[in-house]
């Protein structure tokens, strides 16, 4: 063979090989990449990253955060704060709302199972109201710093008697008091495979091709399904059957309702849904991505209500999103959530803040924005002693054994009093009594809000025309059932007592002079109301 015919052959072959290799490269390319995949492929590959931490709505730095909180010691600042606008409220009631603020400041010790938080009610400069709550291991204790020096404590068995006797309906039993936290909520790779294995691949099996198409905007490129309200009642149906042999998922649900989901229950719920009648209309779910992650989903049911999940991400910061529109009957309401957070590269000082805004009405006629801010930096030890003797009530002990008498001259007030007890279900004794004349017992605790408006004092008409004025009115200026339950109570308490009472604003230094004229060595606290005036005063002897 001749020497040309040879260096042509081996230049045919490499082209050959070359083309072969191109080629090669084009399938893998377009195998691997959104090229070659139709839309409704592309719909269940982002939705099925809504999980994901590295392409969706996880995030590894997130999950690396709520990590070390749980094992680390920290300090935490806030404040929560309102701005509301209103055309139903006047303009003097919003700014006394939007002028309250609470801040809290305190050491968490996850690791320990202890914290300890000092929370503050701001209404202006001159006017505020704190409370010190600790958490250490099932206990729960507060202390209102001004009334008293000791933490009134209830162990975590106890909640369910303490808000019976509160006359709040709640049964503990019922709630999973530690469900909330980000173990629960979060969904771990086990869950997210079941996940998609069992219910995106079943859904993704019962849509049609037709249901799919790309949508794109200036930001983002997408993909969406319509579905009927009657393909949507069949999906739930689906995903109820699929969840009866999942255990998982069931375990799932277990731990954040504290309720036993079983397949009986499961089976109820879909002869439920089978029960009702589907109305016409359509529901929209579109999912967008940049750059292969998801970042946006967006479900827009029967043209009333719009629903938006976001997420934005930068290298030390990470901010989400809900919004939520509806327009029912021409009236429009917005809710708008955002949570964003600072300093996950380090993850030394985290900035925290949630946002939340509410508006009513075509031209945002009422408008609520609320502000939670959370900063929280790592230490690297703090204490947090346990509840002693000396500075705590065990209200757990006191709970069983534990009685309330309420006091009236009036027996048409004590008869509306026990109508109430009835229906709250409390246990409160009643006695009509003209303050202490027909009282034997010794008490820890007496508040009173006697009648004490001066005969010569005006007072609104509302209130002139319509409360009893034995209620309203008292002889000496006013003075007169102070000087007589503080001339009088010593009798009826016990050694460690707390008096509290609400007061005329004009009152305060005529009855700390009373206080004085019968108490020695007491602590005593005159405290303001949220306009700025004298309403209560405590005493208190430890």
């Amino acid at each position: 063979m001749k020497q040309g015919n040879k260096r042509k052959i081996l230049i045919i072959a490499i082209v050959v090989v070359i083309l072969i290799a191109v080629a090669i490269g084009v399938v893998l390319a377009l195998t691997k990449t959104d090229f070659m995949k139709s839309n409704k492929d592309l719909f269940f590959k982002y939705a099925s990253q809504m999980f994901d931490n590295e392409n969706g709505f996880g995030d590894n730095r997130l999950e690396q955060y709520n990590e070390k909180q749980k094992n680390t010691v920290y300090e935490n600042y806030g404040k929560i704060t309102a701005n509301i606008s209103s055309e139903n409220i006047d303009e003097k009631t919003l700014k006394k709302i939007n002028d309250l603020n609470i801040s809290f400041v305190g050491n968490i010790d996850n690791a320990s199972n202890s914290a300890e938080e000092l929370i503050k009610i701001n209404y202006s400069d001159n006017v505020n109201f704190a409370f010190n709550v600790k958490k250490v291991d099932d206990s729960y204790g507060i202390k209102l710093n001004k009334v008293a020096k000791q933490y009134l404590v209830v162990e975590k068995d106890g909640i369910s008697d303490l808000l019976s006797m509160l006359g709040i309906k709640i049964s503990t039993n019922n709630i999973n008091l530690d469900a909330l936290n980000f173990e629960n909520i979060a969904f771990n790779e086990e869950e997210i495979s079941k996940i998609k294995e069992l219910y995106l691949n079943n859904i993704k099996n019962i849509i049609d091709d037709g249901n799919f198409s790309k949508v794109s905007t200036s930001k983002a490129e997408g993909y969406m399904v319509e579905l009927s309200n009657s393909q949507l009642k069949d999906i739930l149906v689906n995903i109820l059957e699929t969840l009866k042999t999942d255990d998982v998922m069931k375990n799932k649900i277990n731990k954040l309702t504290g309720q036993s989901i079983d397949e009986d229950t499961i089976s109820s719920a879909i002869d439920s849904v089978n029960g009702q009648e589907v109305e016409e209309g359509k529901t929209t779910i579109t999912v967008y991505q940049n750059e292969g992650k998801l970042n946006k989903i967006e479900i827009q049911i029967n043209d009333q209500v719009k629903v938006e999940f976001s997420k934005e991400s930068g290298d030390d910061n990470l901010e989400y999103n809900v919004k939520i529109t509806t327009n029912i009957n021409n009236e429009n309401a917005e809710v708008d959530l955002k949570i964003t957070y600072e300093g996950l590269q380090a993850l030394e000082d985290v900035k925290q803040n949630a946002a939340i805004t509410l508006s009513f009405g075509n031209e945002e006629s009422s408008k609520y924005e609320y502000n939670i801010s959370n900063e929280i930096k790592f230490i690297d030890s703090v204490e947090i002693t346990s509840f002693g003797s000396k500075d705590s009530i065990t209200l757990n002990k006191l709970l069983d054994n534990s009685g309330v008498t309420a006091v009236d001259i009036s027996k048409d007030a004590l008869d509306v009093a026990r109508e109430n007890n009835k229906i709250n279900n409390t246990d409160v004794n009643f006695i009509e009594s003209d303050v202490f004349s027909n009282i034997n017992d010794k008490y820890d605790v007496i508040i009173s809000n006697p009648p004490y408006i001066s005969y010569d004092e005006d007072i609104m008409d509302v209130v002139y025309n319509n409360e009893p004025h034995m209620a309203l009115y008292a002889d000496d200026n006013g003075l007169y059932f102070y000087d007589k339950i503080l001339r009088e109570c010593r009798k009826y308490l016990n050694d460690r007592f707390l008096i509290a009472f609400e007061i005329g604003y004009k009152q305060g230094n005529d009855i700390l002079n009373i206080i004085n004229k019968y108490f020695d060595n007491v602590n005593i606290s005159l405290e303001k109301d949220y306009s700025g005036r004298d309403r209560f005063i405590f005493i208190w002897n430890h």
